[in-house]
């Protein structure tokens, strides 16, 4: 039953949250609203904020603190960090509800009856995420059932962040559910206290709820470190003292409480300084830096990034937006370096490719974003993201634009990339076929194969959802026969237990067409009269899968 409520990412948002630069944050344990909301027996703290404030590294801050000095000895926190950048269990209610009650299962046995009920019940369907998958609803009664029943027991404090990645819509009906939960533990007069994060949003807060605004209470923080990164980078000597406090008030007052701002000035600021740039020629650049976060965005990507590598950023950011899940840097390699343009030749192998070694891929991908893209150490791997949500919200809502003059859907256009990529590497993929070989056999050979594997189709969806054809598999399927093929034999591989969206053996291109709702794939293998009544390795027909799902 626990194992069906964890994922692998359960915690890492959490641990990958900022840690607060020295002697930052140390404001909130003496605001007023913070202290009543602590020593009180119940209460929603209500933590808002500009994008860039500092909201998640806040709420790290302040669960850092409960941890270390818990309120008391049968306390239980349990906590869900919101990652918009990362899989889809991070970023949606179902992964939150499935982390808040692993947590509250976990660590209560009294609450473990209706949960182990419900997953009994679904257990006759089969294994959990092939069989069946726990539903929203159900968790979210579940979850409040549990909170309930365990505070007759139990001091307990729940921590949400960062609810607008979960969307605009989402973040309202959870801040109305917290409200409510927050409501009915009232009533039984039990001492649990909720602290919940997110951008503004016009949601109207009940009496029990205390609101800290961040941009309101952090100058001091950025002050420091402002402060500190100008004295270490820039040097200390007493003809810049002066220039280095006219600097450091110009960058904290124009930051006006955007934390993400200022990190992202005081970088620029001493690359300006590396280069050479005198002392008043970086105050003149200082003043070219639009306030509004995303207009910084924009002054990177079109003053720092060479024009001649905007091709490449346009690849790198789609790959870093689009992709189903973060990519590791020795994935991103190969996003990055094979062909992204139809390929109707003679098959290559991978071993032909031309590939950086990931120390230099790491510094190509700061260069072709600026440093808006980082890399991140996420248990043996480093991953690739962008430094902020607001980066990626400012380039799916125009910003993309910089680097891509077409006309049509901006997101469509991404997937079908990441499609055409995708369907390249299948193209030239080996599976060993003289031993019987394992998913860890298999991507040690071939690394992106995984990911290729899960979401060559879903790209391929989502670029004819909004408009644009994916008719070019029908001339891979011709040209390359054996590619579909290998890449059902890769899927059953590497995930040998799941019935969801994975292809049964002698799957055509016809069911995986129907199953994907490819339309324009389906119309031109219609011409060519396929048969209709062929089933695959599950009985299945064409028309089955479009049913199944919807299309």
């Amino acid at each position: 039953c626990l194992q069906s409520l964890a994922f692998p990412e359960i915690s890492y948002r959490r641990q990958e949250a900022d840690k607060a630069f020295s002697h930052t944050c140390e404001w909130i344990l003496q605001h007023r609203f913070y202290t009543i909301w602590l020593g009180g027996k119940r209460g929603l703290l209500w933590i808002k904020g500009k994008p860039g404030s500092g909201k998640s590294t806040l709420m790290a801050f302040i669960y850092r603190e409960l941890q270390k000095n818990p309120p008391s000895k049968r306390s239980l926190t349990l906590d869900f960090f919101f990652h918009g950048r990362g899989t889809v269990l991070q970023k949606t209610p179902i992964g939150m509800f499935r982390s808040l009650l692993h947590q509250i299962y976990d660590k209560v046995p009294s609450v473990r009856s209706p949960v182990l009920a419900a997953f009994r019940e679904k257990k006759k369907l089969g294994e959990a995420g092939s069989g069946w998958e726990w539903q929203r609803k159900e968790l979210e009664d579940l979850f409040s059932y549990a909170v309930v029943r365990a505070a007759k027991s139990r001091t307990i404090t729940i921590f949400v962040d960062a609810l607008d990645e979960a969307g605009a819509d989402t973040a309202k009906e959870l801040a109305e559910y917290f409200q409510e939960l927050n409501n009915q533990l009232a009533v039984g007069m039990s001492t649990t206290k909720i602290c919940i994060s997110c951008r503004h949003y016009p949601i109207v807060a009940g009496n029990t709820s205390f609101d800290v605004c961040v941009e309101d209470e952090n100058k001091e923080d950025i002050s420091v470190y402002v402060r500190d990164k100008l004295h270490k980078s820039l040097g200390t000597s007493e003809f810049k003292q002066q220039y280095l406090a006219e600097l450091q008030d110009a960058i904290v007052e124009r930051a006006q409480g955007v934390f993400q701002w200022a990190v992202l000035v005081i970088r620029l600021m001493i690359k300006y300084y590396d280069k050479g740039c005198l002392t008043k020629e970086i105050r003149q650049l200082l003043d070219e830096v639009p306030e509004a976060l995303s207009e910084v965005y924009e002054h990177i990507l079109r003053k720092v990034i060479d024009k001649k590598d905007y091709p490449l950023t346009l690849r790198l950011m789609r790959w870093v937006c689009f992709a189903e899940r973060p990519l590791t840097v020795t994935e991103i390699r190969f996003a990055m370096g094979l062909p992204e343009k139809e390929i109707l030749s003679p098959e290559s192998s991978l071993a032909e490719l031309e590939l950086q070694p990931d120390d230099e891929m790491l510094k190509r991908i700061a260069s072709l974003s600026g440093g808006l893209i980082e890399s991140r150490v996420h248990e043996f791997d480093q991953i690739v993201q962008f430094i902020h949500q607001s980066v990626n919200d400012f380039l799916l809502q125009d910003g993309l634009r910089i680097f891509d003059k077409t006309s049509g859907d901006l997101i469509g256009q991404g997937h079908h990339q990441l499609s055409l990529i995708c369907a390249n590497y299948m193209r030239i993929a080996e599976v060993d076929s003289s031993n019987k070989p394992d998913a860890k056999s298999v991507t040690t050979r071939s690394p992106f194969v995984d990911y290729v594997t899960r979401s060559w189709f879903l790209h391929a969806e989502k670029a004819e959802t909004r408009g644009v054809a994916q008719d070019y598999l029908l001339r891979y399927t011709q040209y390359y026969p054996s590619m579909l093929e290998r890449w059902v034999r890769f899927y059953r591989i590497l995930d040998p237990y799941s019935s969801g969206r994975r292809p049964e053996q002698s799957s055509t291109m016809l069911h995986i067409a129907s199953s994907a709702g490819l339309l324009s794939v389906v119309e031109g293998l219609l011409t060519t009269h396929p048969d209709l009544e062929q089933i695959d390795g599950d009985g299945n027909r064409a028309l089955h899968y479009a049913s199944r799902w919807g299309h």
